[in-house]
């Protein structure tokens, strides 16, 4: 797994591996959940929601936490919700 330090440093993981957030190396202590590298594939702001493409399919995420969502744009998605943003659009992490 990834540390959040190495992403801090610009270097996050490919699409679909776990990253680990927490104190925990392996899990969040909050809801034992990791987060997952995704893509945006369409957004609705009405809705503050993302259609994403993650390495075990597609999904709908919260994105109201995050600025500048558009379809392109890489996210971290955690538990349903965009916690981070990880690259401009069509730029792979």
């Amino acid at each position: 797994m990834v540390q959040l330090e190495r992403m801090s440093q610009g270097a996050p993981p490919p699409i679909g591996q776990p990253v680990t957030l927490c104190v925990d190396p392996a899990h969040c202590v909050t809801c034992s959940d990791e987060a997952q590298v995704a893509v945006a594939l369409g957004v609705d702001l009405e809705r503050g929601v993302a259609l994403v493409e993650l390495a075990t399919g597609s999904d709908e995420v919260d994105i109201t936490l995050i600025d500048d969502v558009a379809p392109g744009v890489w996210l971290l998605v955690h538990g349903g919700v965009a916690i981070g943003r990880l690259g401009a659009a069509g730029e792979r992490p």
